[in-house]
């Protein structure tokens, strides 16, 4: 794993209640709590992810996938809550396909907004004026690194 995951999964007992608390305002510009059930275990689970909001549009970015299960779920749209500055959001989730136009134009605009995220995503050459260069999107893939959308109910 790298050093931000780590750091962040092993923060996980100590933010999760923050965030589901008055003091969530610390950090919910960037995290949210994530709820669901899993579709084979039928157990509940709610743990805190990573978040870039556009418009009506959340995605939750994921960093090497193949040492997480969660987003397996959402293969298929799956239904989600996420609980965003406070209040509790329900929809449904489902990946981006890793190396498709979607994925790609979504990583643009994430890696284009926040200078820090390319880093954590281990792209560290990353130009906004040029965009996701294919040797780039190569490491993404390689990493394992995935999108999951979600679409919040009517």
């Amino acid at each position: 794993m790298n050093k931000v995951s780590d750091f962040f999964i092993k923060m996980n007992p100590v933010i999760h209640p923050i965030l589901d608390s008055c003091f969530h305002r610390l950090f919910s510009s960037r995290l949210v709590l994530l709820k669901f059930t899993g579709r084979k275990s039928g157990k509940e689970f709610v743990t805190p992810v990573g978040y870039s909001k556009f418009g009506d549009t959340i995605l939750i970015g994921l960093t090497e996938t193949h040492n997480r299960n969660w987003w397996r779920n959402y293969r298929e749209p799956w239904p989600m809550m996420l609980k965003h500055k406070g209040r509790w959001l329900e929809g449904e989730g489902l990946v981006v396909v890793p190396g498709s136009e979607e994925y790609v134009a979504w990583c643009d605009k994430i890696f284009t907004r926040d200078a820090f995220m390319p880093k954590i995503f281990k792209i560290h050459d990353y130009n906004p004026d040029e965009g996701l260069q294919d040797g780039q999107l190569q490491i993404l893939l390689e990493n394992g690194s995935g999108l999951v959308k979600f679409t919040r109910q009517a």
